[in-house]
């Protein structure tokens, strides 16, 4: 049976026809903030989720990078332009009689009958700000013998006099309007992730940030068609940071994956894109590679998996630090006909230890080394459709043990997709983190005490960016306290905590004491928001319940996810042989 594919047709001029669509837990995250334009809330948000990178949440925001704590991804670089190749140059790229590779340094400008069959290289800073700007030329690399690519951007290794490798990577690259046959490799610190130098690196802390530092970063491939010749179409080796695929289609075949995003790469960006690849695996590999953002892209030719997050314990020995974390997958489309397999469309932890290799990296107290499990964590999935399969089947975590504290919301399976606009993940937001497109964020936590509180400084969703928003609605938060409370009645206490007319509740919290005695205004007021809790369970812990409408509990405290209605039911119920004593608080938080 052949794979379900929509229908997509390769296109002479990718220029001339737009595509649809536009824990951390001991391990080396490495990772970077960004400085976001003014807002008081948003410095003590920076701080608050200091290894969230709000560059990926913030969009237009962004008005520059700095490491964090523990961070060495290299810091944002201005715009840099190569000089356009003279006319010997651009003749030596295209030179039909030369199979060699042709180290590139110059801007090159094609035209739409131009074809290139040698093997494009783009080595260390000599390839700085170099452009390849095709305008429907062809990059062919049919012809070339198994295992070499039609493009490769790379860092160029020396010594020092010590002998050691020192790595300059390339950066500030992009190539546009191009049909590629063949292979895009962008490679740092060897050849893939098995490379004798990052197994040497990785056996020492600060492995991910020696990583990035030696990786090529800032590179744009945008309006391009790859066709696959069997190798990965589209690879990026440990450590590449800031590619990005824009309004692209990748086809053809591959004996792997469509797209691999290898160990330690981040801040990687998939968007707009169509990918049909007719691959023998899930068509993008999401491999130990962090705060990377997938999104409105049209997937299909599904029947191996669509988009896998994972880490590849030991393979060759080297110990992956980062882990399949803080992911941006919204927006996109799986489609399918008749497929009715069990490989999902996102799988958030797609190995855990499951291959025979993993135990080569063994003896190491970090990493992949210490722990074989995949920690797919801290991930958005939000906002996809998914043609006609069910979302349980097709969106899934691994080992909910290691795989969980990831944010899926707000998908939906279809019959016929949707064209629309991308929301927005807002981490430092109050309770609800996923808005829609035209969505205006009003509402964050009290820094003093996590409650819901208006924002001085409102945002508003537009398409995926976060921008200032000049005239957001009235916003008014009230806090109302009740209570009720018994004594030798096993029947217990109940009764209603109701919004002032015209407000809703937007938060609320419990607290009980289950047996003899009462909750304190302290203790009240110490419980977190949205929570139910317990100072002081029964003698017989199951002899008891503290309720905070159908959200209860007899001992531990546990979360409140109510509805937003103008009201919600509370009490407390505690069974004992002369009568039950309880007394239940709750508060709840009106707008």
């Amino acid at each position: 049976m052949g794979r379900e594919s929509a229908p997509l047709a390769r296109r002479a001029d990718p220029l001339s026809q737009p595509l649809d669509g536009t824990t951390t837990t001991d391990y080396d995250a490495d990772t970077y903030a960004c400085v976001i334009a003014p807002s008081a809330f948003m410095g003590y948000a920076r701080r608050v989720f200091s290894r969230i990178m709000i560059a990926v949440a913030c969009g237009s925001l962004v008005v520059g990078c700095v490491d964090a704590p523990g961070g060495s991804v290299a810091s944002t670089t201005h715009a840099l332009v190569a000089p356009p190749c003279t006319d010997a140059e651009r003749n030596a790229a295209l030179d039909p009689n030369e199979s060699s590779r042709y180290l590139l340094t110059c801007s090159l400008e094609l035209s739409t009958t131009d074809v290139i069959t040698r093997p494009l290289w783009l080595e260390g800073s000599a390839a700085n700000g170099v452009s390849i700007d095709c305008g429907g030329a062809t990059l062919d690399g049919s012809k070339l013998p198994p295992g070499q690519d039609i493009i490769r951007i790379l860092s160029a290794e020396s010594k020092d006099e010590a002998g050691g490798a020192v790595w300059d990577p390339p950066h500030d690259i992009t190539v546009r309007g191009c049909n590629i046959i063949g292979s895009i490799r962008v490679l740092g610190m060897g050849e893939n992730g098995e490379a004798e130098a990052l197994k040497e690196s990785s056996r020492s802390p600060g492995h991910t940030g020696r990583v990035r530092e030696a990786a090529p970063h800032a590179i744009t491939f945008e309006e391009v068609y790859v066709e696959g010749i069997d190798r990965i179409p589209l690879y990026l080796a440990p450590g590449v940071s800031r590619f990005s695929l824009v309004g692209s289609e990748i086809a053809g075949t591959s004996a792997s994956t469509a797209i691999y995003l290898d160990a330690e790469s981040t801040g990687n960006r998939i968007v707009g894109n169509r990918i049909h690849t007719d691959t023998a695996r899930e068509l993008i590999a999401i491999d130990g590679s962090q705060y990377n953002e997938i999104v409105s892209n049209t997937f299909s030719s599904l029947e191996d998996g669509g988009i896998y997050l994972y880490r590849n314990c030991g393979e060759g020995g080297v110990i992956r630090h980062a882990a399949p974390q803080h992911n941006r997958i919204i927006n996109n489309v799986f489609y399918y006909h008749t497929y009715g397999g069990s490989n999902p469309s996102v799988f958030l932890g797609a190995r855990n230890g499951n291959r025979p290799y993993c135990g080569l990296d063994a003896g190491w107290a970090f990493g992949s080394s210490a722990s074989d499990r995949d920690w797919a964590q801290h991930n958005v999935v939000a906002q996809n459709q998914v043609y006609v399969r069910e979302l349980g089947e097709m969106i899934r975590e691994g080992d909910p043990a290691f795989d969980n504290d990831n944010l899926i919301t707000d998908n939906e399976t279809v019959s016929t997709h949707t064209h629309r606009a991308t929301g927005c993940y807002v981490p430092w937001a109050y309770r609800d983190h996923f808005y829609w497109d035209g969505e205006i964020i009003v509402l964050v936590p009290d820094p003093r005490d996590l409650a819901p509180s208006c924002t001085s400084t409102p945002y508003v969703c537009r398409n995926g960016e976060l921008m200032a928003e000049t005239a957001p609605p009235p916003c008014h938060v009230e806090t109302h306290h009740f209570e009720c409370r018994v004594t030798g009645d096993n029947a217990g206490c109940w009764d209603y905590a109701v919004c002032p007319a015209g407000t809703r509740v937007i938060g609320a919290r419990g607290v009980c004491n289950l047996e003899w005695g009462a909750v304190s205004d302290a203790e009240r007021d110490a419980a977190r928001p949205n929570t139910v809790s317990v100072t002081r369970p029964s003698a017989h812990v199951d002899h008891g319940l503290c309720n905070l409408g159908e959200f209860q509990t007899s001992e531990s405290e546990i979360s409140w996810d109510g509805p937003a209605d103008y009201w919600t039911w509370f009490g407390c119920q505690e069974h004992d042989a002369n009568g039950g004593d309880c007394h239940a608080r709750a508060t709840i938080y009106c707008r």
